[in-house]
C-alpha cells in the first residue's frame, strides 16, 4: 500500500508541498470570524480582512504590512521624486542646478517681500480712505495724507 501512495500522488499531481500550501489556506474559521467581527465593529475593518483573505494574506500579518505600507507612503510623500536631491554624477550640471535653485529661492523671497510691502501699503491706503470718509462725515476738512498732492 505504501508503494501505491506515491504513485497516486504522482497521478493526481499532488505532493506533500501542495498539501502544506493548502494547510496555510487563509480561509480558516479564525480568519472568517475575524472578518465577521470586523464587519460587526466597523465595516472598513471587515473589508480589509476580506481583501486580505482574497489576496492570500493572513489577517494576523495585516498590522505589520500596514506599518510598512504607511512608512513607504510617508517616504514617497516626503520625497516624491525618489531622491532628486542626490548628485547626478556631473559636477558642472550639479553646480548649475544648485545655482538655479538658489536663484529661484531668491526670487521667491523677493516676491514674498513685495507682497508684504503691498499688503502694508494697501492697509495704509484703506486706513487713509476711512479717515477721509470719517472726516467728511464729521464735517471737518480732509486731513492731508502724505501721498496726496
Amino acid at each position: 500500500m505504501n508503494s501505491s501512495t506515491p504513485l497516486r500522488a504522482q497521478a493526481t499531481g499532488s505532493s506533500d508541498t501542495d498539501r502544506s500550501k493548502k494547510s496555510n489556506c487563509p480561509w480558516t474559521f479564525l480568519n472568517i470570524g475575524l472578518m465577521v467581527v470586523g464587519f460587526w465593529l466597523f465595516w472598513p475593518i471587515g473589508l480589509l480582512v476580506l481583501f486580505s483573505l482574497l489576496a492570500g494574506i493572513r489577517p494576523l500579518d495585516l498590522p505589520e504590512r500596514l506599518i510598512k505600507w504607511s512608512k513607504s507612503m510617508k517616504d514617497q510623500i516626503s520625497n516624491p521624486f525618489g531622491g532628486a536631491s542626490t548628485s547626478s554624477g556631473n559636477r558642472v550640471f550639479d553646480e548649475y542646478q544648485e545655482a538655479q535653485l538658489d536663484r529661484i529661492e531668491e526670487i521667491k523671497n523677493e516676491v514674498k517681500m513685495r507682497a508684504e510691502r503691498f499688503d502694508t501699503f494697501k492697509s495704509e491706503e484703506e486706513r487713509h480712505q476711512d479717515q477721509k470718509q470719517f472726516a467728511r462725515f464729521m464735517g471737518r476738512p480732509d486731513d492731508k495724507h502724505p501721498n496726496d498732492n
